[in-house]
C-alpha cells in the first residue's frame, strides 16, 4: 500500500475530527475511522480487490465521516486524494444534513442498495464498528444507551436492518464479512424486541 497517501489520510482525518467525541462516551471520535479502517484492512487481505482498490477502500474508511461530520469538503478530498477515493467517501456520506434523521437514513439505504462493491465495503466498515461500539455501550449502560442518540431504539433497529439488506442487495454471493454486521444487529436488538 502507498504509505504516503495513507499517512496523509490519517493526518487529514485527525485534524478534521479534532475535538469531536463518540456519542456514548468521551472517546475521541477519530478512533472510529481508525478502528474501522484497521478492522477492514485485516479482512481485505487476500480479497479479490487489487492493491490499489484495497488502498482506496482503507483511505476512504479513514475519511468516511469528514464530509458528513466536519467542515471538510468533497473538493478537498478530491484534490488531495483523487476522484476514486472521493467517490468512495461520497458513497458513504449523508450529503444533506438539513433533512430529518429519517429522510437522511432512507436516502442512505437507497443509495447503498446501488453502491459499488468498494463503496459497500467502506459503508460496511463504518456500520460494523458503529454496531460494535453500541453493543459495548449497551453492556455498560443498558437501555440508557438509546438516550445517547437522536433516534429511538426502534428507529435505529429499522435503520441497521434495512442498511444490511441494502448492503447485501445486488450481490451474487454474500461475503462472510457482511454476516458480521448481521450478527451485531442480532446481538444489539435481540433483547429489546
Amino acid at each position: 500500500m502507498e504509505l504516503k497517501l495513507i499517512d496523509e489520510a490519517v493526518i487529514f482525518a485527525t485534524n478534521a475530527h479534532a475535538k469531536q467525541y463518540r456519542k456514548t462516551d468521551s472517546t475521541p471520535y477519530i478512533t472510529h475511522p481508525y478502528t474501522a479502517a484497521l478492522f477492514m484492512q485485516t479482512h481485505l487481505h487476500g480479497s479479490s480487490f487489487s492493491d490499489e482498490e484495497r488502498m482506496n477502500i482503507i483511505i476512504a474508511i479513514l475519511l468516511h465521516d469528514v464530509i458528513e461530520d466536519t467542515d471538510g469538503t468533497v473538493e478537498q478530498i478530491t484534490n488531495i486524494f483523487g476522484e476514486k477515493i472521493s467517490e468512495l467517501v461520497i458513497g458513504a456520506s449523508e450529503m444533506d444534513k438539513s433533512k430529518s434523521w429519517f429522510e437522511r437514513k432512507s436516502e442512505s439505504i437507497k443509495k447503498t442498495k446501488y453502491a459499488t462493491l468498494q463503496q459497500k465495503y467502506v459503508i460496511l466498515a463504518d456500520k460494523i464498528h458503529n454496531l460494535h461500539s453500541m453493543v459495548k455501550a449497551k453492556e455498560l449502560l443498558g437501555s440508557s444507551l438509546w438516550s445517547s442518540f437522536s433516534a429511538t431504539k426502534k428507529d435505529q433497529e429499522w435503520y441497521y436492518k434495512n442498511m444490511y439488506r441494502a448492503l447485501v442487495s445486488n450481490l451474487d454471493e454474500i461475503p462472510p464479512l457482511f454476516k458480521v454486521m448481521e450478527q451485531y444487529i442480532t446481538t444489539l436488538f435481540q433483547n429489546d424486541f
